[in-house]
């Protein structure tokens, strides 16, 4: 009997691989990684399932695969339960080549086989390459003369330094061109903050910033003869000017300036004129230099005509663009994906995308065109206006054809290509898209040529812009005739489906804003110089539906004006995008206004993580902040996959890298050119390690270790006693705090510590070990220091903040008798001196909630989460939030909103708290050591009067399940644990003799919670608590 017995454990396993990923992404197309990774989970229906073996077979056919002829690769059988990034070790994949694959585990002599997978080469080989980049041969004006320009404004006081604020000045000249045939027209407008322009009464532009000029043709509103120039200009803060240029040209080669002066008229409200007052010549103080920026051109479309002279049995389509492109064939688009190729730095990188057009292709003449947009190449990026990598937008397309004959063709863009325009007029990620569907696409002519060059074009590897999801509206408004608002009920970022039905030439335009002034019109002044405007013309003739191709908008509210007759509901869509990372968390507990938190949360993350983490997407920024990056990493790595996301983005940060080793502040690095600063440039460290502890990812750890070791020697260097002072850069501190601004060289030096200590962890897990001792006593140096300058024997630190202790504390860098004061006085600053409120900002905010934890103070950490006054998450939901706000009084009762210079009401790193709320109210935790979730601990805590928890992660490893439910003293806990895998269980009791539990090893006794080691499965705990 014992025997049979024996047999049957042996041969009864349910043990089966499942969700097969290649370089974490699911059947993947055109990628270029050599060696890719492959990873699966296994599932199982019985406890403590493991894995014993597996085998990896790679096939170039799924014919192959299935009868055992691994003509690419055979593992062989390996003893190891490892499941997550195995090496890739067969014979190199050629451009194009599909390999398919499947694996089979064994546990306990019984084996079983996955269903195959595949993932599929892109264009491995640089000489692969045939295409030639190609586009609308150069239209584009010279810039205008701006040696004698000035600043002007209305003269009150010292505007330069300080003008009355929520003002609008005017301002008018008149321009006198003498006769003949004007070929080319164009204005550039500037302004400390925001302008609108008109020429001869036609509006011709509005917008802000004094780092670029806003350039516009004006050909068509100027004319031989006087011309009337009009300015408003807009003051919002503190100092104000307005800087106008323009050149007209003439067919004989003549020109004309066009020049802000004193000589321009200046009123407050229209009808008193006085002389303009001169601030500054264009690049004085204190505006600096204004960048010349090509006007907006139309979209433009380059496209061929291909033969297909037999039937197609396979092909691909591989494309980029310097800028932003979309794919026709036959006129109609090709893949889901949108923004494309996404943002790199065009200076060391670009990507491409992999597109089957096979069933596209029949036989005949197929035409074949990319439209192309300016997008992060040539729009508007940031604080540093437009043309940032290039002046215009360039495509370049390359198919491989393989015929079922057999045959191979390879169509690439080139010289026969032809170039033209079509109805996108202008287009813009901040300013926003300009359609007209009385155009049809022409001008056509040669195209202009450039080699591909020296930077390598490298597939995406990352999930890509698609749409999400789709809003409908909750409310429509009407606060001003004609002016209608719609309200989709939550703050998101794409862009609109407008559907309407009007005659030829009605126009229609969007405006978008996430909130609403007093009087229910759009608030746009946050937005600052971002126009975030949409504008379409009708056709006529039917229903029409737009959505645009190359922007986006941060928004809640869309208003519409010039819609022809009173528009319906059924006229707004809200179209949500974003980089398509999978959803891998969920969160839910008893409290509602903690549940809105975390979907706030989720909402924040979503809508930022476009390509990169930006900060906002609203504003004229938009910019991938590394402070807020590093801050909420954690918490990402909670509601989504992002490990190919964040894979992706820490090449950018290492493309971004200075030649003396420092990261840069934002990434990729656009605008201010300083390194980074601390917490900010610490994000080139901090972000690689929190993919590997949350992905078991060593490959990153390795390619970024000498970034990393460069960053670290960057700081070192200059500063000999070990307080980061030097080579501290923009210096942010803890930005956004609550008036408890904690000294500088504070916060640096914790962060110099730390990163320091996370070297030295990645050392020994890459296997370098004299380097992990030698990080080691010099994170022990900077601790000493930081010590010896910055706390005194009873555990008070320098500036008394809450950041100061919290990071001293989260960091380790105190010595055990300074622990007890430390968290004590952060106690007390919490309780005491801030009446139970936080007073952090974004780099203190993600460690706050699990320090107090950590010191056994969780009832502190759940006052602060369920606070509802200010400052608090719960604040900005009682005011109708639905993502997470830049600052904590974005809008007061008391004051409104916030200086409008930086008040996004998108900003996702004061969320960082997700990260504790998973952890310690949902319960999910990794090991402390061992990464990627192959050693789990679930440790719900309860607090705050919460009567149910619950959360779950599909991990690197499968789905992990926590819920808990407390009713008076009794507690009752269910934990799924995927197989393969080892948890421990804490569970809260007040002894352990109350404890009841249907499966797992009891280890210990740990505070107040009993400890159970558990394998893979579903088990259930109860309990009595005090």
């Amino acid at each position: 009997m014992l025997a049979l017995f024996a047999l049957v454990a042996l041969t009864d396993s349910d043990l089966t691989p499942a969700r097969l990923r290649c370089e974490y992404l699911l059947n993947p197309v055109g990628i270029d990684e050599r060696t890719p990774r492959l990873s699966w989970i296994v599932e199982s229906g019985q406890r403590d399932a493991k894995q014993r073996a597996y085998r990896i077979e790679v096939a170039t056919s799924p014919e192959n695969l299935r009868t055992g002829k691994d003509d690419l690769w055979d593992s062989g059988r390996v003893a190891s339960s490892q499941t997550v990034n195995v090496a890739y070790a067969g014979q190199p994949l050629q451009s194009g080549q599909r390999a398919w694959w499947r694996v089979t585990v064994w546990e306990n002599g019984a084996s079983r086989t996955s269903a195959p997978a595949f993932w599929e080469a892109g264009i491995v080989n640089p000489g692969d390459w045939k295409a030639q980049w190609v586009s609308l041969p150069d239209a584009f004006s010279k810039p205008a003369d701006m040696s004698k320009a000035k600043w002007i404004w209305y003269p009150e006081g010292d505007p330069a330094r300080d003008a009355p604020t929520g003002v609008t000045r005017q301002f008018r000249t008149q321009v006198d061109l003498p006769s003949g045939e004007i070929t080319q027209a164009v204005m550039g407008f500037a302004a400390d903050d925001k302008f609108r322009a008109t020429v001869n009464g036609q509006a011709v532009s509005n917008g802000g910033g004094w780092t670029s000029f806003t350039v516009v043709d004006v050909k068509r509103q100027l004319h031989p003869g006087n011309n009337a120039v009009a300015v408003d200009g807009i003051n919002d803060t503190s100092r104000a000017g307005v800087a106008v240029v323009g050149r007209v040209t003439y067919a004989d080669g003549r020109e004309v300036s066009i020049n802000s002066d004193g000589r321009w008229q200046a009123s407050t409200d229209g009808s008193t004129w006085v002389d303009a007052k001169e601030l500054a010549p264009l690049g004085g103080a204190p505006f600096g230099r204004t960048k010349w920026a090509q006007p907006a051109y139309p979209a433009p479309i380059v496209t061929t005509s291909i033969q297909i002279p037999k039937p197609v049995r396979r092909a691909r389509a591989y494309v980029t663009a310097k800028g932003l492109y979309r794919l026709l064939v036959d006129g109609k688009p090709v893949g889901k994906s949108f923004l494309t190729p996404g943002w790199t730095d065009y200076r060391k990188r670009i990507q491409y995308q992999t597109y089957d057009v096979t069933s596209m292709l029949k036989t005949g003449a197929r035409g074949v065109g990319l439209v192309l947009g300016d997008g992060w190449y040539c729009g508007h990026v940031g604080l540093t206006g437009g043309q940032n990598y290039g002046d215009k937008p360039e495509g370049l397309a390359q198919i491989e054809v393989e015929y079922r004959d057999g045959t191979h063709e390879t169509f690439a863009s080139d010289s026969s290509w032809k170039a033209g325009t079509g109805p996108i007029l202008s287009n813009d990620l901040l300013m926003g898209e300009t359609y007209d569907a009385r155009v049809i696409p022409g001008n056509w002519k040669p195209v202009e040529t450039r080699p591909v060059g020296e930077i390598p074009l490298v597939a995406q590897r990352s999930p890509t812009v698609e749409k999400l999801e789709e809003l409908k509206p909750r409310r429509i408004t009407e606060p001003k005739p004609g002016s209608f608002v719609y309200d989709l009920g939550q703050n998101m970022v794409g862009w609109a489906r407008l559907r309407v039905r009007g005659k030829a030439g009605d126009t229609v335009q969007l405006r978008f804003a996430e909130m609403l002034n007093p009087d229910g019109t759009v608030y746009t002044t946050n937005l600052r110089g971002a126009k975030a405007t949409d504008t379409y013309t009708l056709r006529g003739g039917g229903t029409e539906v737009y959505e645009p191709s190359f922007t986006f908008h941060g928004f809640r509210y869309v208003e519409v004006t010039g819609y022809p007759g009173k528009p319906g509901r059924g006229a707004i869509t809200g179209v949500v995008v974003g980089s398509n990372n999978p959803k891998s968390g969920t969160f839910q507990c008893s409290d509602q206004l903690v549940n809105q938190l975390q979907h706030n949360i989720f909402w924040g993350q979503r809508g930022n993580y476009l390509e990169v983490p930006t900060d906002c997407p609203q504003r004229d920024e938009r910019l991938g902040w590394m402070g807020d990056a590093q801050i909420f990493a954690r918490t990402a790595c909670f509601n989504n996959d992002v490990a190919a996301f964040l894979e992706k983005w820490t090449q950018d940060v290492i493309d971004a890298q200075s030649p003396q080793g420092g990261f840069s502040d934002v990434s990729p690095r656009m605008g201010d050119q300083s390194d980074g600063a601390p917490a900010w440039g610490d994000a080139g460290v901090i972000v690689p390690w929190t993919v590997y502890r949350c992905y078991g990812d060593t490959r990153l750890l390795e390619r970024s270790y000498p970034a990393m070791q460069a960053w670290i020697s960057y700081i070192d260097s200059v500063n000999p006693d070990h307080i980061w002072v030097k080579r501290s850069n923009n210096n942010f501190g803890d930005w956004l705090n609550v008036q408890d601004d904690t000294p500088r060289e504070v916060l640096a030096t914790a962060y110099f510590a730390y990163s320091t200590d996370l070297l030295a962890r990645s050392a020994r897990v890459i296997g370098k070990l004299d380097d992990a001792h030698r990080y080691e006593a010099l994170r022990d140096s900077i601790r000493t220091a930081f010590n010896d300058r910055f706390v005194d024997s009873e555990g008070k630190i320098k500036g008394d903040t809450q950041t100061a202790y919290v990071l001293a504390l989260a960091f380790d860098l105190l010595p055990p008798h300074a622990r007890p004061g430390a968290a004590q006085r952060l106690a007390n600053h919490i309780l005491i001196d801030r009446k139970g409120h936080l007073s952090t900002g974004f780099v203190g905010v993600g460690y706050l909630n699990p320090t107090l934890t950590a010191m056994g103070r969780s009832d502190i950490a759940y006052k602060l989460l369920l606070n509802d006054t200010y400052p608090s998450w719960g604040y900005s939901i009682r005011q109708g939030a639905t993502t997470i706000w830049e600052r904590w009084d974005g809008w007061t009762q008391e004051k409104g909103f916030q200086n409008p210079g930086m008040n996004s009401f998108n900003h996702y790193s004061l969320g960082s708290v997700g990260e504790w709320m998973y952890r310690t109210v949902a319960g999910i935790d990794m090991d402390p050591v061992v990464p990627g979730y192959e050693r789990i601990v679930v440790r719900p805590i309860p607090g705050g009067g919460m009567t149910w928890g619950k959360g779950s992660l599909d991990s690197i490893r499968g789905r992990i399940s926590t819920s808990w439910r407390r009713s008076g003293q009794e507690f009752s806990l269910a934990v799924t644990v995927p197989a393969n895998t080892t948890a421990l269980v804490y569970v809260p009791t007040s002894a352990r003799e109350s404890v009841h539990a249907d499966g797992g090893r009891f280890r210990r006794m740990e505070g107040e919670a009993a400890v159970y080691e558990v394998g893979g499965g579903t088990y259930r705990f109860t309990s009595q608590l005090k």
